[in-house]
């Protein structure tokens, strides 16, 4: 029985169709099976100690509690009064410093006097910095009387 040239190219395009084509299309297509990874994380606060010294003295053994500038008779010039004073990082991590006054009296203002800017200093474990903490008072529109403000001092955990 001979099969003619018509039946032979039907039958190979069949061949192709039924067998090959599936193979061929697995190959490309799914060459490797996907793979599913569990994937995740954990984002925690670092267990941070914030403790912040404010002393008198460079040996940091006397606290800083209240600032007193005592008693002056009015100036005859511009005056700055200073209060030397050291911060130490008794935390265990690095503090980032920061200072803010209720002082709001526009012929005495207050200032830190230290390497740069107080505010947004870096402070390492265990260091000390000493600083002096100024008023500087206005001879002229200084009125007599007396002036009391809330001098805040804090750190911030460095990241």
């Amino acid at each position: 029985m001979e099969i003619g040239k018509r039946t032979a190219v039907a039958m190979a395009l069949a061949f192709v169709v039924v067998v090959v084509v599936p193979i061929g299309a697995y190959q490309y297509f799914f060459q490797t099976e996907p793979q599913e990874i569990p994937t995740g994380i954990i984002l925690e606060t670092p267990q941070a100690e914030m403790k912040l010294g404010i002393y008198w003295d460079s040996a940091c053994t006397q606290n800083v509690t209240i600032i007193d500038f005592g008693k002056m008779w009015h100036p005859n010039e511009p005056t700055t009064l200073t209060k030397n004073i050291y911060i130490k990082n008794e935390g265990n991590v690095s503090h980032t410093i920061y200072w803010n006054s209720t002082l709001s009296s526009e012929n005495i203002t207050d200032r830190w006097n230290f390497v740069g800017p107080l505010n947004g200093t870096t402070i390492p474990v265990g260091s000390r910095y000493g600083t002096q903490y100024k008023i500087d008072i206005l001879v002229a529109y200084a009125p007599i009387g007396s002036y009391n403000w809330t001098l805040t001092v804090w750190a911030e955990h460095v990241y």
